[in-house]
This record gives C-alpha cells, sequence and structure tokens, in this order.
C-alpha cells in the first residue's frame, strides 16, 4: 500500500451524506422577518362571506356619499359640462333638495342684426335696434347684453350691461315670457330695441358682448 493514498471520491455517497430538505425552523431563520410576517399573513384562514359583503357594502355607500356630494355643491358645473348627465342630476337633486340650474350655452347666442344711430326723435340720444337669436337646440336663459362704443384709436368712450327686462321693453311678446318665467326659445328671433345717450361724434365704433 502506498502512504499518503486519497480515499476514492464516490459522487453517489457523497449525496447520501447531504440532507434532502430542511427543517421548517431553518427555513423561517433564513426568511427576513417582514417577509415572514406578510407570509404568515396570507396563511391565516379567508374572511367569511359576511365580512366580504359588509365591505362591499360599505364602498358602494361610500361612493354614493360621493356621487351625492357632487351633485348637490356642483350640480351646476357638472350639468353645463356633462349635459347628458342632466337627467340624472335632476332626480339626485330631488331627493337631496337641490337644484339643477337652466342650461346656458352664450355661445349659441347670437346677434343677426344690428344697428346704433341718431334717435329720431329724442335730441342727444341714440337708438341701438338689433335681433337676438338662440341658436341652441335647447330654450336657455335671456343673457344680459354689454354695448361699447369706441372711438378712432380703439378707446372705450362708452360702456353699459343692459337687462332683458331693459333691452325687451319694446317687445311686448317676449317682456310678457320673460316675466312669466320663460326661456328665450331656440330658433326664434327676437327684436330689441335700446334708447342710450350719445357719447358725442369720437364714438365711431360699437361692440356687443352676451354676459
Amino acid at each position: 500500500q502506498e502512504e499518503g493514498r486519497e480515499e476514492d471520491f464516490d459522487p453517489l455517497a457523497t449525496l447520501d451524506r447531504m440532507p434532502l430538505t430542511a427543517s421548517r425552523e431553518d427555513e423561517d431563520q433564513d426568511i427576513p422577518p417582514l417577509l415572514r410576517d406578510s407570509i404568515a399573513a396570507a396563511e391565516e384562514k379567508p374572511r367569511s362571506p359576511l365580512a366580504t359583503v359588509l365591505g362591499w357594502f360599505s364602498i358602494l355607500l361610500l361612493l354614493g356619499a360621493l356621487v351625492g356630494q357632487a351633485a348637490y355643491f356642483r350640480s351646476a358645473e357638472l350639468s353645463l359640462r356633462y349635459p347628458q348627465l342632466r337627467p340624472t342630476l335632476e332626480r339626485l337633486c330631488d331627493v337631496l333638495q337641490c337644484s339643477v340650474p337652466p342650461r346656458r350655452d352664450l355661445g349659441k347666442m347670437a346677434l343677426v342684426s344690428r344697428d346704433i344711430r341718431s334717435h329720431p326723435s329724442v335730441k342727444g340720444a341714440l337708438m341701438i335696434t338689433a335681433t337676438l337669436i338662440n341658436h341652441a337646440d335647447f330654450s336657455q336663459p335671456y343673457p344680459d347684453l354689454q354695448v361699447t362704443l369706441y372711438d378712432l384709436t380703439g378707446t372705450v368712450v362708452a360702456q353699459r350691461v343692459f337687462t332683458p327686462t331693459e333691452y325687451l321693453a319694446h317687445t311686448p311678446e317676449a317682456l310678457g315670457q320673460l316675466e312669466a318665467g320663460l326661456d328665450m326659445p331656440a330658433d326664434t328671433p327676437i327684436n330689441i330695441e335700446l334708447e342710450v345717450q350719445d357719447p358725442g361724434k369720437q364714438a365711431i365704433n360699437y361692440e356687443f358682448a352676451f354676459r
């Protein structure tokens, strides 16, 4: 026999001597505490059906409260931005005792003819005539009408805002509808007439705007 001869290597024998599985305690020691707690929580028994139902009911109740608050405090903004929501908002306001303001779109208002000239019978006054049309597909409140007069340099020399009662004073039928609480009908020409003080010859241009 040769001195110092090493023992023959047997891979199968080495595998037999190695442990095939680790104990549960050893595994737990190798897992970080935070991850171990998460695994333990996940292994807990599932919630009861009653707790699940109550959880979903609470979520729906919260959503309902949020919708109710939006309808109560922001009904005007929502009805203007999303007209398709108006019927739903009106039903909600019937329950919540709130109100949805009338539909209003000043961009659909137009003056198809307008004229400013010296008043035929009043000295030092101007007569303003125009035809107002609501091009929206719904009736809406009569707007206020702002008239601005400019000089040659574009400087404002006179400006005034007229209410519907003022500019409909010479249109009895429309004024009667306004006083009855009716809105301006769609696609119906309304003649308006105003009498204002003449600011002088420097007023050579004018502008109308709805408010």
